[in-house]
């Protein structure tokens, strides 16, 4: 966190091909003014482009949210109305496509979905190591 008070959490509804752009550019803006370092800001703009795009591939649409917890901890959370499951692919390096899930595992602290019957929320969280 700032010295001074934290950022407020962002949260906005998504539509469209511009929507994991608009999550990128929020979540860039939220950890430039929070000080966190250009590896992990990369990293927490590559996760919210991939999960976002997934929701809007799958929906179209979704809510966005992104929040720094007291422990140096960022949670995006991108909530939408299909109740169509995230799941890990089999490993295959010769698929085209498919390996998004599998980054974002690999740069995240830890990741999970709250099933709410007819529409979910994935969430993630990454520790910002500042």
């Amino acid at each position: 966190m700032s010295l001074l008070e934290p950022s407020p959490p962002v949260r906005v509804s998504l539509r469209g091909p511009e929507a994991a752009r608009q999550a990128r550019r929020a979540v860039e803006e939220l950890l430039v003014a929070e000080g966190v370092s250009q590896q992990r800001i990369y990293d927490a703009v590559l996760i919210a482009s991939e999960l976002v795009a997934n929701a809007i591939q799958v929906i179209g649409h979704c809510t966005f949210a992104a929040h720094l917890g007291d422990d140096d901890t960022l949670r995006l959370e991108i909530a939408d109305t299909s109740s169509h499951m995230p799941r890990m692919p089999e490993r295959d390096v010769a698929r085209v496509g498919g390996h998004g899930l599998r980054i974002v595992q690999q740069l995240c602290s830890r990741w999970g979905v709250v099933d709410h019957g007819d529409a979910k929320t994935v969430w993630v969280e990454m520790n910002l190591d500042r």
